[in-house]
């Protein structure tokens, strides 16, 4: 049996339990967006989405690859779309 890393799980958790970083998801779902388009998707501060951005990248919840001079950041797997789905359907 394959031992589960619960750890791992809750900072998966901890990360998308923040307000912003589920209006960032809901943004990167379908899109591919760099600093600049989520503050401005969003209305934020880009330090403010920079910093979200960065904790989401940490946890391996959003991957970036750069062109040009810009980071673009998209949603890494189906398992965090499923988790947005399903906060979409039930809240």
């Amino acid at each position: 049996m394959e031992k589960i890393d619960y750890e791992k799980y809750s900072q998966v958790l901890k990360a998308l339990a923040h307000p912003v970083r589920l209006n960032i998801l809901e943004v990167l779902i379908d899109n591919k967006y760099c600093v600049n388009d989520v503050s401005k998707s969003l209305n934020i501060h880009q330090s403010v989405s920079s910093h979200h951005l960065t904790i989401l990248k940490n946890r391996g919840i959003i991957h970036s690859h750069k062109q040009g001079t810009r980071s673009y950041y998209i949603v890494k797997d189906d398992l965090t779309k499923g988790i947005i789905s399903i906060l979409r359907k039930n809240l």
